[in-house]
């Protein structure tokens, strides 16, 4: 669970009480949680969505000393590391109330009501059952959902095994070898068998070679085959994501998700080798035992349920470790991305060594939690390791004993220990499976989070048509980002085909989350918008956003050449001809032709070569050369000097095949276009040319006046 889970963690242990198991994926997007958590109206709308009546009141201490209060509920705590927590009181007795904390470090725990209300708010949420009530048993993939693509790769993972076996038969053969040496050739001087059977024994080590050669390309093969099938998929399902997700989602969270797919990998190419090669190792090794000296098999069979016991004690705690290990990591790498992006702004405000010690506190308690971890591990390790030497021990000194009592030769108690090692070895990788897998396990859950989120393909419909240009109109339209007030509050507007408008107002007024409406980024929460007659819902949205090209204030630059930067979203064969057309429109064509190596500069991920002017208008450049019908550049020009932006403008404006809608704070840009709009607390308040609107003496006008 990452630290803003904790409220939609909360609502799932109240839901499991009530018999309904859903993913915290799915609760997310219920509660509306952004990276700042999850309000209380969130916890209490998702609730209802899955049919409980609820009950968010503001109490004190003597809440809890109500009679037959509904139980379980959950209280919203005050922590210095996070001010939204929750948690869930699940039982009231007398004094005491046992407390279920979604943060695993804490757990559950029985407390004092003084205890509890020193940190509670004095907010919860009271549940019940509602009249329409339905328990719901949501099933989530598990680690043996991925075993298709070891199906998928069945050659290659047939041949692991097959290779593997060959190798165990050399192995069990140079093992009765030896004891053929010791025990009958030795003794009857048989020189000449003996020459041969070293012969004999140096082949058999060069295929052993050969074939622990093959098994391990097999095994790279089968690893790489399975990164490209799981790692490759969870990045096209990234892709594939709408954009409000990676606007709820901490970047070093989803990097550290992707990173857990190398667990799954490895889980699977272990799984493989375990279930096939080693449960075979362990049957024919175990039989050969047998032949050899059944007693002592009988010895080794007393050690495998206590080793099983040891395995099984450290299962549950393993997982508990390794969920706060990921978590740790992923914050850890949160605060590192954010830090290195915002560079220049900590050193600007003197701020970085705030900053680094925020990174230092959390790589300590990363660390801390891999010490814990490794020292869990190291302790399960020491024990496994004291078992298998004393059987090994054991083993000897009982042989010994029969050797010494001629019920055992001293051949075939070396090649008994030889044997014992392959047998006890395959044995713990089974054993320790389960150990292997719950890394994994804990991994794919991280993974589902993410997996089962729906793609924008699958949640939109796609238009019976391709000819979506024409006039823009907005009906009615409101807007929220997830349960907050309305940011749009009933706007009506259009846009005729090849029209320029701009769009002002003050900061929060909603001229963004029009913008933001147009390509799909966000739904409407009532009121229509169309597109040349087409409602913008029955539009797929790669069509949608190929006729309307959203341009941001930050201009986002790939590591990569110019060239390769502005046909960025053209196809691949592209005339050069339109491409320096266009950036002498966005007033960049100078600049990349004084540089070097010209269109062919390789450009780093922040264009440390290029002003942050120079970076708008390759961005620009780059919306032009796109085949979109309508531009939107939201304070796409805000770094441009004025003479520059006002050309650059004139530029736009003469483009007349395009519609262009500017988001602009400079009423400078608003005086060159004949058409503006003015947005006030998520409505249209005015509408004109600049002169019209001054004549008017309304909120336009005073904008002018202050800015003047």
């Amino acid at each position: 669970m990452d630290e803003e889970d904790c409220g939609v963690a909360a609502l799932s242990m109240v839901l499991k009480n009530f018999g309904t198991n859903v993913s915290i994926a799915k609760l997310r997007t219920s509660t509306k949680t952004t990276i700042d958590g999850t309000t209380i109206y969130g916890i209490v709308q998702a609730a209802k969505i899955y049919g409980l009546d609820t009950l968010a009141i503001k109490a004190n201490r003597q809440l809890f000393e109500i009679n037959h209060l509904p139980l379980p509920f959950i209280i919203h705590v005050i922590r210095k590391e996070s001010y939204l927590h929750y948690c869930v009181v699940t039982e009231i007795n007398g004094d005491q109330i046992t407390v279920a904390d979604p943060d695993d470090s804490v757990g559950i725990k029985r407390l004092s009501i003084k205890k509890v209300c020193e940190e509670w708010s004095g907010n919860a949420i009271l549940f019940s059952k509602g009249d329409d009530y339905q328990s719901i048993n949501e099933k989530s993939a598990g680690i043996f959902e991925y075993i298709r693509y070891l199906t998928k790769n069945r050659f290659v993972t047939c041949g692991i095994v097959l290779m593997a076996a060959l190798v165990l038969l050399t192995n069990i053969i140079n093992s009765l070898a030896i004891q053929l040496v010791i025990d009958r050739l030795i003794p009857g001087q048989a020189f000449n068998k003996l020459t041969f059977l070293v012969i004999g024994l140096i082949s058999m080590y060069f295929f052993n070679a050969t074939f622990s050669f093959v098994e391990s390309i097999a095994m790279t093969i089968l690893g790489q085959r399975l990164s490209k099938d799981i790692a490759l998929n969870f990045i096209k399902h990234l892709f594939d994501l709408p954009i409000d997700f990676f606007a709820t989602r901490r970047t070093g969270d989803v990097v550290s998700r992707f990173n857990d797919t190398n667990r799954v990998i490895e889980a699977l190419s272990r799984s493989i080798v375990t279930i096939f090669l080693d449960v075979l190792i362990v049957m024919i090794t175990g039989y050969v035992l047998g032949l050899l000296n059944f007693r002592l098999l009988l010895i080794i069979g007393l050690f495998i349920p206590i080793y099983t016991v040891t395995i099984v004690t450290f299962a549950s705690i393993f997982e508990k470790m390794n969920k706060k290990v990921m978590i740790k990591n992923a914050k850890l790498s949160s605060l590192i991305i954010d830090s290195i992006k915002g560079m220049e702004t900590l050193k600007c405000l003197n701020a970085n060594v705030k900053q680094l010690d925020k990174i230092k506190l959390a790589f300590n308690d990363f660390l801390n939690e891999l010490k814990k971890y490794s020292i869990l591990t190291s302790s399960q390790e020491s024990i496994k390791q004291f078992l298998q030497l004393t059987l090994n021990i054991l083993v000897i000194w009982i042989g010994a004993n029969q050797i010494m009592n001629n019920y055992f030769k001293l051949g075939q108690l070396i090649a008994f220990t030889s044997l014992l090692g392959y047998f006890t070895n395959s044995l713990k990788n089974i054993l320790d499976l389960q150990s292997n897998l719950q890394s994994a396990i804990v991994a794919t859950r991280r993974l589902n989070d993410i997996l089962i989120v729906p793609v924008e393909k699958e949640i939109q419909l796609k238009t019976v048509s391709n000819d979506i240009s024409g006039d823009i109109v907005l009906s009615g339209v409101q807007c929220r980002y997830g349960y907050q007030d309305l940011v749009l509050k009933g706007i009506d507007l259009e846009i005729k085909k090849g029209n320029k408008i701009a769009i002002v107002g003050t900061s929060g007024s909603g001229k963004s989350t029009i913008a933001k409406l147009l390509v799909g980024f966000l739904t409407a929460s009532q009121g229509s918008i169309t597109l040349n007659g087409i409602n913008i819902e029955k539009i797929s949205r790669s069509l949608l956003r190929s006729e309307i090209n959203y341009v941001p204030q930050y201009s986002y630059i790939i590591s990569d050449t110019i060239w390769n930067n502005l046909t960025l979203g053209c196809s691949d064969k592209i005339d050069r001809e339109k491409v320096e057309k266009a950036c002498r429109i966005a007033m960049i064509s100078e600049t990349i032709n004084a540089l070097p190596l010209g269109y062919e500069t390789k450009l780093d991920e922040e264009a440390t070569i290029l002003s942050g002017g120079q970076k708008q208008r390759l961005t620009i450049a780059r919306a032009i050369l796109s085949n979109a019908q309508t531009l939107i550049l939201d304070e796409s020009t805000s770094s441009l000097d004025t003479i520059t932006e006002r050309e650059l403008i004139n530029n736009l404006l003469n483009l007349k095949d395009k519609t262009i809608i500017f988001i602009v704070h400079r009423l400078k840009v608003a005086k060159q276009v004949d058409d503006i709009v003015v947005i006030e607390n998520g409505t249209v308040v005015e509408r004109g040319s600049h002169n019209q609107l001054m004549a008017q003496h309304k909120r336009y006008y005073d904008f002018v006046r202050l800015r003047s």
